[in-house]
């Protein structure tokens, strides 16, 4: 019963969830990937469950389970790599192989992905820089407020 469930849900994310439709998850292992609640992909990200570098000479293949958290971010083409764990509230930068464990609240990036940041102090950046704004998501449901906001009437959103 519990792997009928699990199938549905994955099921479910990969066809009906909008967050999942931008990751391409491991089609040779899918149950080797947990995922938490209020996960967001951005396009062309991946998150994989096996390697295949060995079987061509071994006949192996290296497969690790993969274990997202809640409310993570995998920013545009990312890719987690077999046997990871990337904890609660993390965000994963554009571009970024994460090939160790990311703890919780924490911001990565880069190739290998380090941690740059803790969450908190990602907001406090972003909240000094002058290059960007914190916008609360429920603003983003109002295309006018951001048109005022980017100060472009013509904005596409």
């Amino acid at each position: 019963m519990k792997l009928k469930r699990k199938i549905r849900f994955l099921i479910h994310k990969l066809f009906y969830d909008p967050t999942f439709n931008n990751c391409r998850i491991d089609s040779m292992v899918p149950g080797a990937v947990e995922i938490g609640e209020n996960f967001i992909a951005a396009p062309g990200s991946a998150i994989l469950a096996h390697n295949a570098g060995l079987v061509n000479k071994t006949g192996e293949y290296i497969i690790g389970k993969v274990k997202i958290g809640n409310n993570v971010f995998l920013g545009a083409n990312a890719v987690v790599l077999p046997g990871v764990t990337i904890g609660d509230n993390c965000m994963i930068g554009a571009n970024s192989v994460v090939a160790k464990n990311i703890p919780a609240n924490m911001v990565a990036s880069g190739n290998p992905a380090q941690v740059l940041y803790s969450i908190d102090k990602y907001r406090d950046f972003c909240k000094l820089s002058n290059r960007v704004e914190l916008v609360d998501i429920n603003t983003l449901k109002n295309r006018d407020k951001i048109k005022e906001r980017v100060g472009n009437e013509k904005a596409i959103i």
